[in-house]
């Protein structure tokens, strides 16, 4: 079972994500992964992000998103954290800007271990005291 604060680095938050909308704030995140891990299907990654959320929002209500995507040729989790003060349009159900981004990839095979992850966010972004606390920081 994977911890979900075993994925959290210190190079893969940022407390000040500039983008407000969505396909921005991919790009914005992608960039930022893809510099830090050094990884160079920057294109492939928006692309599926964007696929994904084609299908419906991940922006899940409450301020929270959780954009994620399994990415073929991916070796490891990829996790990062972000928070946005102004808040991004997700069209979540709630209406609510997204102000906490948890976005993860995973590789393409590995289903379980997405899912678990998954999981575990969800679980996350129903800890309010949490998500206040990370508002405040």
């Amino acid at each position: 079972m994977i911890k979900t604060t075993s994925l959290i680095a210190s190079n893969m938050i940022s407390a000040n994500l500039k983008s407000r909308d969505k396909s921005s704030v991919f790009a914005e995140i992608v960039r930022h992964v893809a510099k830090t891990k050094k990884l160079k299907n920057e294109k492939a990654i928006l692309a599926a992000l964007e696929e994904r959320e084609a299908k419906g929002t991940t922006g899940i209500g409450e301020g929270i998103g959780i954009p994620h995507a399994r990415i073929e040729g991916l070796k490891e989790v990829v996790f990062f954290v972000g928070v946005s003060r102004d808040g991004i349009d997700f069209a979540s159900p709630d209406g609510r800007p997204v102000q906490v981004v948890f976005l993860f990839l995973t590789p393409q095979a590995d289903t379980q271990t997405h899912l678990q992850i998954l999981s575990r966010i969800s679980g996350l972004a129903g800890n309010r005291s949490l998500i206040r606390k990370m508002l405040a920081a």
